[in-house]
């Protein structure tokens, strides 16, 4: 197994890396930010992390469900937000909790925001699905006031306070660097094994499908 030091050293390379996204990133994607992506990309693919930080999968639904969603999303991405809610609050209703389908949450980091927010949610959050989705909901209600504000960090961390968490813990979430690690695992399965490059990205029964896709569409993709 990795040194511990020498893990942890990497991991906050690779933190840094994606710190140093310019605060524009927050609101789109500029040609700095594809380049520090690619950055990013290589850092990942070279670094070894340990099994034992994998985080647990978040499922919505019967792990039983004879179908598969696996989505990838960002709670900075409008595209998400739009998805979380005007289409996954009736995907729920109509397709997981009649049982056709599971629901696999995979967030993915492509800024500041998205890291810090992630790592807050799963903080709180544990492995609930239920707990998980509240707070990205509540975070998606607010993330147009969020990514507009003068200072987003400090914003996401109001957010939590106002949700019902004080400073302390908040702080206590963000410097988790085991939570971090989790995250970096994911995000090297998301583009090194399934080649995501934008969100949201679903995965439809081992299908990807890459930009937004309404419940139907979704739907169409199950098995028969």
């Amino acid at each position: 197994m990795m040194n511990g030091c020498f893990f942890q050293t990497r991991l906050r390379i690779i933190l840094v890396l994606l710190l140093m996204l310019p605060v524009e990133s927050l609101f789109g994607i500029s040609q700095k930010h594809k380049e520090n992506d690619k950055s990013f990309a290589e850092s990942l693919e070279s670094m070894s992390i340990p099994d034992e930080f994998k985080l647990k999968e978040v499922i919505l639904g019967n792990k039983n469900a004879p179908n598969t969603v696996i989505m990838y999303f960002s709670s900075t991405c409008q595209s998400c937000r739009e998805f979380h809610e005007k289409e996954l609050p009736t995907f729920i209703k109509k397709y997981v909790d009649t049982g056709v389908t599971k629901v696999y949450l995979r967030p993915y980091l492509d800024d500041l925001g998205s890291l810090e927010s992630s790592i807050l949610v799963i903080c709180f959050g544990g492995n609930s699905g239920e707990k998980i989705l509240t707070l990205y909901k509540k975070i998606f209600e607010r993330q147009k006031s969020w990514l507009g504000s003068q200072d987003p960090a400090k914003f996401l961390r109001k957010m939590f306070i106002d949700f019902g968490y004080n400073k302390t813990e908040i702080e206590k979430c963000i410097g988790n660097t085991r939570i971090s690690a989790g995250l970096m695992k994911e995000q090297q399965r998301s583009m090194l094994k399934f080649k995501v490059a934008m969100v949201p990205t679903f995965i439809v029964n081992g299908k990807i499908h890459r930009g937004m896709l309404t419940c139907q569409k979704i739907a169409a993709m199950f098995a028969k």
